[in-house]
């Protein structure tokens, strides 16, 4: 009999499972051409946004475990690594050259707090595509800022 502990650890493994296979196969892929650094940086997390608007109440329910912080997850110190370098990518497409480290990190971070903001408040995944588009148009420093 296999043990793996409590529902939380339970979750916490399976969304391991299907963001680490979605995380393998885009890591098989080249990284795309940056045409439009707004909606690249939009496309970086969309497969994972697939993922959590597949099931809300069980992304919500894996977001709330996550920031309780009585379990620790191995899928995101990886996935910090590669969604950096694409955001970098998608920076440098832009033409920030030397600023794309930085821009990298404020839009990883970006994601982290609207994915963290959606689930609390149950709100839709393309929301959260939304909201980290506003931040890259921001950051990039393109004109596509919609209010």
């Amino acid at each position: 009999m296999m043990a793996v502990g409590d529902k939380d650890s339970l979750l916490l493994m399976a969304y391991d499972r299907w963001i680490g296979a979605i995380h393998e196969k885009r890591a098989a892929s080249p990284l795309p051409s940056v045409d439009d650094p707004v909606r690249s940086a939009g496309d970086v997390v969309q497969p994972f946004l697939d993922l959590f608007s597949s099931d809300p109440a069980l992304a919500r329910e894996y977001g709330a475990i996550l920031a309780r912080g009585a379990h620790r997850t191995d899928v995101f110190g990886s996935l910090s690594t590669t969604l950096t370098g694409e955001f970098e990518h998608v920076a440098r497409g832009a033409g920030l050259d030397a600023l794309a480290p930085a821009a990298a990190r404020a839009l990883y971070y970006g994601y982290l707090g609207l994915l963290r903001s959606a689930s609390v408040a149950g709100a839709d995944p393309a929301i959260v595509r939304g909201g980290l588009e506003d931040i890259a148009a921001t950051v990039l420093r393109t004109d596509r800022i919609q209010l």
